[in-house]
């Protein structure tokens, strides 16, 4: 008679080397689709986080094609999904990135220009650091 816990594959171990970040004495996690791995409490979390967003994103894709199918189903032929949703998801990541750039953009270009003050600090940090870096560079000019 075998032991409840052991480390046969029908019986993976309670505790093992997190899955995702390698910590030791992670607790076992079930994924369904995938074998029983273990999990940090860290990763366990962003792990559960993630899996109840895609089971929003899941849902709520749902009820919308079901919505659009009732609405455009007898004149437009039910596109392959996972083409447009796959083109969808490219033209979503590039507006992001554009919109990420232009975010960039305005931040810089709205940052006050300096004041007198400002620029003569600047000027006396850069003659205070820069005779000791071309003592530096002579010194290694040298050396050659």
């Amino acid at each position: 008679m075998n032991e409840p816990h052991t480390d046969s594959p029908a019986t993976p171990s309670l505790y093992g080397e997190c899955f995702s970040c390698e910590a030791p004495r992670a607790v076992l996690y079930f994924d369904p689709p995938h074998a029983p791995l273990h999990l940090c409490p860290a990763c366990f979390r962003r792990q559960t986080l993630y899996d109840a967003a895609n089971a929003q994103l899941e849902l709520s894709l749902r009820e919308t094609v079901a919505a659009w199918v009732s609405v455009w189903g007898e004149t437009y032929p039910r596109p392959d999904l996972g083409e447009r949703f796959h083109n969808l998801g490219d033209k979503l990541e590039e507006e992001e990135i554009a919109a990420h750039h232009e975010r960039r953009t305005q931040t810089i270009s709205t940052q006050p220009p300096m004041n007198a003050e400002q620029c003569r600090h600047a000027l006396e940090c850069i003659e205070r650091t820069r005779a000791p870096l071309l003592a530096q560079l002579a010194a290694l000019e040298e050396h050659r």
